[in-house]
């Protein structure tokens, strides 16, 4: 009630506008008694002179609302649409695209002409009506009367890049039957890819090792309908990535780009290689893109990115290598003893981890290893896997074992002059839930020195085995009849300088020196005649150095002696000192006798004594 008693009942502003609204006449009455009737000279011609001006000023706000407000153009009355065949695009799919027009305006459209502003990677293979600028983009379409409509189909090969958004506009361009002044109708239609028939597959574990190899593998495969061109894939190769033992079954790599001239519809291509990684910075993950690129239009088009986010796993061993006893030489044929240690000292297990042991030839005794260890020979190293020590089958972060293992020295040391041994094992093992990668880690042992060896070596002859004689007397030896023979004594030095040589043998009672001897190296041989005792000595004998010592022995048989082979040089003794390893070294071999075992020619004219 007070609202109405207010604006309804007392002469304000709202009063006033809704009395003008309701009724004019009445309102002009009541403004004419109010404010000019008795206040003017001429107040009538003074109101309607006001009340001209106010009309005047009402008719030009609408007149000029009118003018804003009006559109001589047709633009909204033709229809004008962009339609694809599929709703889903991949890049690479042959799509069509119906334009369709119509006039639903009263007016005759005049010279129309389509525009049409494509992709530039989208390649034309098919237009109906076939009436078709391709130099301009334009269709030249008939006169459209009112209600004329009609429709144009595009049809061909859409590449691009997916999930980009590209822009297909249709202009239709004409002019009123009445007027001379162009317009158009424009609509645009967004399209994007959600794909591509260019299908990458990238297959590698979700976990890769920091430090380390890894294998991948990357396919490609034409999953379209048409050939496709000028394929590339770069290698995401950083400071801390690369590729390795990259292969291919078609197409070529270089610089860490692969490149295929052309790959048919289904036909699917790969690229192995192996991934090296050093990363230091402890970072959880890293993110590899593989993006695929084809040639369009003598332009690159990329394809999809292909993401693979890879944990970061960063496997350590820890491995202590020593020889027992702190053993810093060694003698030939002797067993030296490797003491190993290894811990995880990463954050993931190893599992099925291997010890190898490479063999160095002419030091290590390859058949005695096999003897004295659990384990295997391949390929030039001895291998200790979890069948011969099931701590390698699971070493979880922070556990740790010890292993002991037996290294023979051979006989014969050979390679170079004062050779020692320092062995690098290596340890291997596979990852937990990391296919295909390996973890290795080598080692490497202090050295020890190994010694040289003598080699001594002792015969009789009559001939040489040129078949020169050089033996005197009857062969085979007769009852009274001296026959002389010639003892041979040959020494071979292995790795190392041999200091104070001495040869030494003795001559049975029957045996005589006859006085005449030959030596290769140093003095010649003296002869103790009351001990009958030859010897020899050499200062030092140089590293794989031979000296020959011979004489001649005289024999003249008893008859308890028919049908025997005696001895004729016994207790046959050489020592030396290593010079290497400051020890002595002592070679003693059995006595020989008149068999003559390496004689053929006296062995066929008998070696047995006769009457």
């Amino acid at each position: 009630m007070k609202s109405i008693k207010k604006y309804f009942t007392k002469p304000t502003l709202f009063k006033k506008f809704l009395t003008f609204l309701f009724s004019p006449i009445h309102w002009a009455k009541m403004n004419y008694k109010k404010n000019y009737h008795l206040n003017f000279t001429h107040a009538k011609k003074l109101f309607i002179f006001d009340m001209s001006l106010l009309a005047f000023v009402i008719f030009l706000i609408g007149v000029t609302i009118f003018w804003f407000n009006y559109h001589p153009n047709i633009d909204q009355l033709v229809y004008l649409d962009i339609n694809p065949s599929k709703d889903k695009i991949m890049s690479g799919d042959y799509i069509d695209y119906k334009i369709t027009y119509k006039n639903e305006s009263d007016k005759k459209l005049i010279s129309p002409i389509l525009t049409l502003k494509l992709p530039k990677n989208f390649l034309i293979e098919k237009i109906e009506p076939a009436k078709y600028n391709k130099s301009k983009n334009i269709f030249e379409l008939p006169n459209l009367k009112p209600n004329d409509e009609g429709s144009i189909i595009i049809s061909g090969w859409a590449y691009g890049t997916p999930d980009t958004n590209e822009l297909i506009t249709a202009i239709l361009s004409y002019r009123q039957d009445s007027r001379k002044v162009k317009e158009q109708k424009t609509v645009a239609f967004i399209k994007t890819l959600r794909n591509s028939v260019l299908n990458t597959e990238i297959n590698i574990s979700d976990k890769i090792l920091s430090q380390g190899k890894t294998p991948i593998t990357i396919s490609l495969e034409n999953i379209g309908e048409k050939n496709l061109h000028g394929i590339s894939l770069l290698l995401p190769s950083t400071k801390e990535i690369n590729f390795s033992n990259i292969q291919t079954d078609n197409g070529e790599t270089k610089n860490n780009l692969w490149t295929i001239s052309e790959l048919s519809p289904k036909q699917k291509n790969s690229l192995t290689a192996d991934i090296i990684t050093d990363i230091k910075n402890y970072q959880k993950e890293i993110t590899l893109n593989f993006t695929p690129n084809l040639t369009v239009n003598e332009s690159s088009v990329p394809q999809k990115t292909i993401s693979k986010v890879l944990a970061l796993t960063y496997p350590q061993a820890q491995i202590s290598v020593t020889w027992q006893n702190n053993l810093k030489q060694i003698k030939p044929t002797g067993v030296a003893t490797l003491e190993m240690e290894i811990k995880n000292i990463g954050n993931i297990t190893f599992t099925n981890a291997q010890i190898e042991i490479p063999l160095i030839s002419g030091l290590i005794d390859s058949a005695r290893i096999n003897k004295l260890n659990l384990g295997k020979i391949s390929n030039g190293a001895f291998i200790i896997d979890k069948n011969n020590l099931p701590a390698l089958s699971e070493i979880k972060p922070n556990d740790s074992f010890k292993y002991n293992i037996q290294i023979p020295i051979v006989y014969w040391p050979q390679g170079g002059v004062d050779q020692t041994l320092n062995l690098s094992p290596r340890f291997q093992s596979e990852l937990e839930n990391i296919t295909s990668a390996k973890y290795e880690l080598s080692a490497q042992s202090p050295s020890i020195a190994i010694g040289t060896q003598l080699s001594l070596e002792a015969e009789t002859r009559y001939y040489t085995n040129e078949g020169d004689q050089i033996g005197r007397g009857p062969l085979p030896a007769r009852v009274g009849k001296e026959t002389k023979y010639w003892a041979m004594l040959k020494i071979q030095n292995a790795t190392s300088q041999i200091k104070n040589l001495n040869l030494s043998a003795e001559l049975p009672d029957y045996i005589f020196l006859t006085g005449k001897s030959s030596v290769s190296h140093g003095q010649d041989i003296s002869y103790d005649s009351v001990r009958k005792k030859i010897n020899w000595t050499l200062a030092d004998l140089p590293a794989y150095a031979q000296v020959g010592v011979y004489f001649e022995l005289s024999l003249t048989p008893t008859s308890e002696m028919i049908g025997t082979t005696p001895i004729i040089l016994k207790n046959i003794t050489l020592t030396g000192t290593d010079n290497y390893l400051q020890e002595s070294i002592t070679q003693t071999i059995p006595n020989i006798d008149i068999s003559l075992p390496n004689d053929q020619i006296g062995k066929e004219k008998g070696i047995i004594i006769i009457q």
